[in-house]
């Protein structure tokens, strides 16, 4: 009977136990953590408590095994939105750091009540001011596709009112590619309309289509595009490929919708393109400081829609600002868009990994919104935009430019992680 109570009260701990890694695991992945840094922080978690997690991880789902000797524990559990959020990520982090520094005690309670304090710890920023930081993510962006002041102007006001309606939609948790479908729309119309005043009072002479295809870049899903590349380098190809997909998804919709949109006002989409021509004169040297100034401000923008602290949405603003400056400068020298841009990712990637041991930053905070401001819009709406007129040819050459350019965006952090990451360059 002694042995009966022992064994119960050893099947009671090792459940109990296996519900904070697990409680611990869907934390990072609701998060927007990939599936290897989920696995890293379960498996942390467990060691602190003094069992072994080994854990199956994809964009929606875990599958937990803890176990302690000879006895397991499996649960499986579901996340029901994908989301994002730096400042939750940085915590779980400084709390496994924290664990592993033994300034927590390992146990139940006190890493419950740290899981349950960094769960309702609220966002950082009213709906309001994540409406502002997409404005000036996307006046930056429509800069660098070669827009003139008023479209820049126009998106902002577009983005500014879109990501407001994805505010509020994701907080009642509708469905995600219904809320960038209609949040698409709301900026789209609000360009449109703010277009039209402009135009009717003469304050708009010439207009483009750079601020509209800025105007929708807000919704561009950079966490899942950078992870799920991240994931199918480690070789997790179930995680990889469902969050590859899904930021595809999100991306056909925003396309799409853009496209569509602009087919029934019948627009004309004339493309327009940021270049340098060298930089031999003073124009293209103001030119280069205006591409580090709004750099900064988009990456800027983007980081602190993804809830990022000011320290570190400033801190990767700077990594941004500098690495896609250098991506264009090596344009100029005509070096390949795909070269290119993995040269800068690569520079990213080493740039936050050699700053996140000197702050108690994570990388993946510093490094995804570094690399949106790389994320080929207007290619991706061009050929979203030539697939619905019937241009098929123009259409994929628009979305093999794309492809490429979204492709060189993991595969330079990829690259950056194997250079500095010594758990990172050895599967065990």
């Amino acid at each position: 009977m002694h042995t009966r109570e022992f064994d119960n009260l050893h099947q009671d701990t090792l459940y109990e136990k296996s519900e904070v890694v697990l409680r611990a695991g869907l934390l990072a992945l609701s998060s927007g953590m990939g599936a290897y840094r989920v696995k890293r922080v379960m498996s942390r978690i467990a060691n602190a408590l003094g069992i072994s997690n080994q854990a199956h991880v994809t964009l929606t789902e875990i599958n937990s095994t803890c176990s302690n000797h000879h006895t397991y524990c499996t649960k499986v559990a579901t996340l029901q939105n994908v989301g994002v959020n730096s400042d939750r990520i940085s915590k779980i982090g400084q709390l496994t750091l924290n664990l592993r520094r033994k300034t927590i005690k390992h146990s139940i309670k006190c890493i419950t009540d740290e899981l349950i304090s960094i769960e309702e710890a609220p966002l950082l920023y009213s709906t309001t001011s994540t409406g502002i930081f997409a404005g000036i993510a996307c006046f930056s962006f429509a800069f660098l596709l070669g827009g003139n002041f008023a479209e820049m102007v126009l998106a902002f006001l577009g983005a500014f009112f879109g990501q407001i309606v994805r505010r509020l939609m994701l907080v009642r948790h509708m469905n995600q590619f219904v809320t960038t479908v209609v949040a698409v729309f709301v900026a789209l119309f609000a360009y449109s309309i703010a277009s039209l005043i402009g135009l009717e009072f003469g304050l708009i002479e010439v207009r483009d289509i750079s601020g509209y295809i800025a105007s929708l870049l807000f919704v561009i899903p950079g966490f899942p595009l950078a992870t799920g590349g991240l994931d199918i380098a480690k070789l997790d190809f179930s995680s990889g490929i469902q969050r590859v997909c899904y930021a595809l998804v999100i991306i056909c919709c925003a396309t799409a919708t853009g496209s569509s949109f602009a087919q029934v006002l019948g627009m004309s989409p004339i493309p327009t393109t940021f270049s340098l021509h060298g930089f031999s004169n003073e124009q293209d040297i103001i030119k280069l400081a205006l591409v580090l100034l709004f750099s900064f401000i988009g990456v800027l923008g983007f980081a602190l829609i993804f809830n990022s602290t000011h320290k570190v949405a400033l801190t990767s603003a700077l990594i941004g600002a500098f690495a896609n400056t250098f991506r264009i400068v090596l344009a100029t020298l005509g070096i390949t868009a795909f070269i290119s841009t993995t040269i800068a990712a690569m520079f990213v990637g080493i740039l936050a990994a050699v700053l996140v041991k000197w702050f108690d930053f994570t990388r993946i905070t510093l490094s995804v919104p570094a690399i949106v401001i790389m994320v080929p819009g207007s290619y991706l709406f061009y050929g979203s935009y030539e697939a619905l007129t019937g241009n098929l040819m123009l259409s994929w050459q628009n979305e093999a430019q794309a492809f490429l350019r979204l492709l060189a965006l993991p595969v330079g952090l990829s690259i950056a992680r194997f250079l500095t990451d010594k758990k990172w360059r050895v599967d065990k």
